[in-house]
């Protein structure tokens, strides 16, 4: 399989990393335990795991901590499969909606598992930082995309309706009820099935224009 040629956008949290399975576990271990991680059929984590505006903001500080974010488990196959697209001559571009401080211990868990990447950019995708050195959503529009591997509805979406990128929903909780509009969007139960799946487009495929 060659890849020369394509960007590839490869999201961090619950595509990459298995983190809200981890923040799961810390939210019981600060409340206990209100809901199961299969129940969470909400993207927003205070409404999924049912936080009242203090416990939610002890809980954002708690999963920021870099040791937090440097100890997350990789989701099963992802690592092995970027290694391989990346040596195919994929470009890769990690991107991620965490706060900016949080950029250097997610480049620490990036080393420390060796997944390759281009470039690691900081997004504010759902308007929370108000900081004009990050990048925002409407910039994403402009990136060319080949393909967009994401677990939000939201940014599905988004990517479907303003690029010609070619979007892979990675299955979680949050995101089942969601009914697909667009024949841009197609889900995957996990990166197995989604390298199975690209295995057989072009480079070009779903290449933004």
């Amino acid at each position: 399989m060659r890849l020369s040629g394509a960007h590839l956008y490869v999201d961090v949290d619950d595509v990459l990393a298995e983190t809200t399975r981890a923040i799961h576990s810390v939210a019981s271990a600060l409340f206990g335990h209100r809901v199961e991680y299969e129940q969470m059929a909400q993207f927003d984590l205070a409404r999924s795991l049912q936080l009242n505006t203090e416990e939610h903001a002890q809980l954002w500080r708690a999963i920021h901590e870099d040791e937090f974010l440097e100890s997350l488990q990789p989701l099963p196959d992802a690592v092995q499969t970027i290694q391989r697209w990346h040596q195919a001559g994929a470009e890769i571009s990690v991107v991620t909606g965490r706060p900016p401080e949080s950029r250097p211990s997610t480049l620490a868990w990036l080393k420390q598992l060796e997944i390759p990447h281009d470039a690691l950019e900081i997004v504010d995708k759902y308007g929370r930082f108000g900081d004009a050195a990050v990048a925002s959503k409407e910039d994403l529009a402009h990136r060319e995309y080949t393909w967009v591997i994401e677990d939000s509805c939201e940014m599905a979406v988004f990517f479907s309706e303003r690029t010609q990128s070619q979007v892979f929903l990675i299955d979680r909780p949050w995101n089942q009820e969601f009914s697909i509009q667009s024949s841009q969007i197609q889900r995957v139960r996990g990166w197995l099935e989604l390298e199975k799946v690209c295995s057989v487009l072009r480079p070009d495929d779903g290449k933004a224009r």
